[in-house]
Protein backbone atom coordinates (compact mmCIF):
# COMPACT_ATOMS: atom_id res chain seq x y z
CA UNK A 1 0.00 0.00 0.00
CA UNK A 2 2.89 2.33 0.81
CA UNK A 3 4.30 1.87 -2.69
CA UNK A 4 1.00 2.89 -4.26
CA UNK A 5 0.84 6.08 -2.19
CA UNK A 6 4.46 6.96 -2.99
CA UNK A 7 3.86 6.30 -6.69
CA UNK A 8 0.74 8.53 -6.65
CA UNK A 9 2.70 11.33 -4.94
CA UNK A 10 5.48 10.99 -7.52
CA UNK A 11 2.99 11.22 -10.42
CA UNK A 12 1.24 14.19 -8.78
CA UNK A 13 4.53 16.09 -8.46
CA UNK A 14 5.36 15.42 -12.08
CA UNK A 15 1.89 16.57 -13.13
CA UNK A 16 2.16 19.83 -11.16
CA UNK A 17 5.58 20.55 -12.69
CA UNK A 18 4.23 20.23 -16.24
CA UNK A 19 2.53 23.60 -16.74
CA UNK A 20 1.31 22.81 -20.27
CA UNK A 21 -0.49 19.71 -19.00
CA UNK A 22 -2.05 21.72 -16.18
CA UNK A 23 -3.24 24.40 -18.61
CA UNK A 24 -4.87 21.98 -21.06
CA UNK A 25 -6.38 19.69 -18.42
CA UNK A 26 -7.63 22.25 -15.87
CA UNK A 27 -7.71 25.84 -17.08
CA UNK A 28 -8.77 25.41 -20.71
CA UNK A 29 -11.86 23.28 -19.87
CA UNK A 30 -12.74 25.75 -17.12
CA UNK A 31 -12.53 28.64 -19.60
CA UNK A 32 -14.78 26.75 -22.07
CA UNK A 33 -17.34 26.09 -19.35
CA UNK A 34 -17.37 29.75 -18.31
CA UNK A 35 -17.61 31.10 -21.87
CA UNK A 36 -20.31 28.71 -23.10
CA UNK A 37 -22.17 28.95 -19.80
CA UNK A 38 -22.25 32.75 -20.07
CA UNK A 39 -23.47 32.60 -23.68
CA UNK A 40 -26.20 30.09 -22.71
CA UNK A 41 -25.80 28.08 -25.89
CA UNK A 42 -27.23 25.02 -24.20
CA UNK A 43 -30.84 26.23 -24.15
CA UNK A 44 -33.27 24.15 -26.13
CA UNK A 45 -36.04 25.61 -28.27
CA UNK A 46 -39.43 24.24 -29.14
CA UNK A 47 -40.02 21.27 -31.41
CA UNK A 48 -42.99 21.45 -33.76
CA UNK A 49 -44.49 17.98 -33.56
CA UNK A 50 -47.24 16.73 -35.82
CA UNK A 51 -49.26 13.92 -34.28
CA UNK A 52 -51.45 11.46 -36.17
CA UNK A 53 -53.61 9.31 -33.89
CA UNK A 54 -55.04 6.51 -35.99
CA UNK A 55 -55.65 4.24 -32.99
CA UNK A 56 -58.06 6.56 -31.18
CA UNK A 57 -58.23 4.46 -28.02
CA UNK A 58 -57.65 5.09 -24.32
CA UNK A 59 -53.96 4.11 -24.49
CA UNK A 60 -53.23 6.50 -27.33
CA UNK A 61 -55.11 9.26 -25.48
CA UNK A 62 -52.86 8.72 -22.44
CA UNK A 63 -49.79 8.75 -24.69
CA UNK A 64 -50.89 12.04 -26.29
CA UNK A 65 -51.61 13.50 -22.84
CA UNK A 66 -48.11 12.53 -21.70
CA UNK A 67 -46.61 14.19 -24.77
CA UNK A 68 -48.60 17.37 -24.12
CA UNK A 69 -46.98 17.64 -20.68
CA UNK A 70 -43.55 18.16 -22.28
CA UNK A 71 -43.06 21.93 -22.43
CA UNK A 72 -40.57 21.82 -25.32
CA UNK A 73 -43.08 20.16 -27.67
CA UNK A 74 -45.55 22.20 -29.68
CA UNK A 75 -48.06 19.50 -30.67
CA UNK A 76 -50.51 19.72 -33.56
CA UNK A 77 -52.92 16.84 -34.20
CA UNK A 78 -53.86 16.17 -37.81
CA UNK A 79 -54.30 13.58 -40.53
CA UNK A 80 -51.44 11.61 -42.07
CA UNK A 81 -51.36 13.24 -45.52
CA UNK A 82 -51.63 16.76 -44.14
CA UNK A 83 -48.87 16.19 -41.61
CA UNK A 84 -46.62 14.64 -44.28
CA UNK A 85 -47.08 17.74 -46.46
CA UNK A 86 -46.34 20.05 -43.54
CA UNK A 87 -43.24 18.00 -42.75
CA UNK A 88 -42.01 18.32 -46.36
CA UNK A 89 -42.63 22.09 -46.26
CA UNK A 90 -40.62 22.24 -42.99
CA UNK A 91 -43.61 23.42 -40.98
CA UNK A 92 -43.06 20.43 -38.68
CA UNK A 93 -39.83 19.17 -37.16
CA UNK A 94 -41.18 15.63 -36.86
CA UNK A 95 -44.37 13.64 -37.20
CA UNK A 96 -45.41 10.85 -34.85
CA UNK A 97 -47.95 8.34 -36.14
CA UNK A 98 -49.82 6.11 -33.70
CA UNK A 99 -51.04 3.32 -35.99
CA UNK A 100 -54.45 1.74 -35.77
CA UNK A 101 -54.43 -1.34 -33.58
CA UNK A 102 -51.85 0.06 -31.16
CA UNK A 103 -52.39 -1.03 -27.62
CA UNK A 104 -50.67 -0.66 -24.27
CA UNK A 105 -47.75 -3.04 -24.86
CA UNK A 106 -46.66 -1.27 -28.05
CA UNK A 107 -47.09 2.24 -26.66
CA UNK A 108 -45.27 1.43 -23.41
CA UNK A 109 -42.10 0.26 -25.17
CA UNK A 110 -41.46 2.13 -28.42
CA UNK A 111 -38.33 0.11 -29.23
CA UNK A 112 -40.06 -3.25 -29.23
CA UNK A 113 -42.15 -4.25 -32.24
Amino acid sequence: MRQIVLYAIMLGRGYVRDLVALFFSLFLPLMFMLIFGALNLGSFGHVNLGLVDEAKNADSDRFVAALRQVDELSITVGDLEGEKQRLQRSDRDMVVVIPAGSHRSRLASPFRC
